[in-house]
């Protein structure tokens, strides 16, 4: 696989996963159930990925996506 494709997918993954304060097991179990198999990012394509993300926010989350991680409110208080 090409570094630089690899490198932009975990840079995607980085800013729309993890720096939103979602929990990567949880997307990876959510990935795994959509795709059927392991989730290997090598295995897809960047537009697989990005449709993936969209979907998980679709169906899991109705929060602004597009405030920083420390401005959004997880969990019940």
């Amino acid at each position: 696989m090409n570094n630089n494709l690899r490198h932009q997918k975990e840079t995607y993954l980085q800013e729309e996963i993890l720096d939103k304060g979602i929990d990567p097991n949880h997307f990876q179990e959510f990935c795994e159930k959509i795709k059927g198999e392991e989730s290997d990012i090598d295995k897809w394509t960047f537009e697989d990925i990005v449709q993936l993300v969209n979907q998980y926010k679709i169906e899991h989350f109705t929060t602004d996506f597009n405030k920083p991680a420390n401005d959004l409110i997880l969990g019940w208080n």
